[in-house]
């Protein structure tokens, strides 16, 4: 799955290594890292380090891995989106994304989410979709919602910060589509 998705405003494309100054600028804003309890901006070498880390993803198995969003009109990048295996429900897909503020509360979220989920066809009854946030980002869980998934559980990640874990499933096993 090495191509990209597109949609009327979004194109997505996986992680390369031409992504890594991206990478950095995003993770460097304040904004961006308050929901990611990173206190201070990744250096060049770090953000070099997460996106290699990321492009083996997809050589591992190609329905997972990181993809870059970019804005169709200026062929901008604007955040990242993932699945992976989820580390915290058994056969599951997690799914996550990472966005620059000045696109917050445009919608690119859950369209990239929708096109990735389509497109990779891994969610199913049996191997559900699953989120996790910080109890107070409310635009994730807003997100979350819209993609038809529920509260599953609270817990302290870290052993002290408050987050949530929502999970979706295909409808009638419908695979790919919550």
């Amino acid at each position: 799955m090495n191509h990209g998705i597109n949609t009327s405003r979004l194109y997505l494309r996986p992680m390369d290594l031409s992504d890594c100054e991206f990478i950095f600028d995003l993770d460097a804003a304040a904004s961006v890292r308050q929901f990611l309890l990173m206190p201070s901006a990744p250096t060049r070498a770090e953000a070099t380090d997460f996106v290699m880390q990321r492009i083996a993803l997809h050589q591992d198995n190609p329905q997972h891995g990181f993809w870059i969003v970019l804005c169709t009109l200026q062929r901008k990048p604007i955040g990242w989106i993932h699945l992976k295996p989820s580390v915290r429900k058994p056969n599951g897909t997690e799914i996550g994304w990472r966005f620059l503020q000045e696109s917050w509360g445009n919608g690119y979220a859950l369209e990239a989410s929708n096109a990735l989920l389509a497109h990779a066809n891994v969610v199913t009854r049996s191997h559900p979709l699953v989120a996790t946030c910080l109890a107070e980002n409310r635009r994730s869980i807003r997100v979350m919602e819209k993609l038809n998934m529920v509260l599953l559980h609270r817990f302290l990640y870290l052993d002290q910060h408050p987050a949530l874990m929502y999970i979706g499933y295909a409808k009638d096993d419908e695979v790919g589509h919550l």
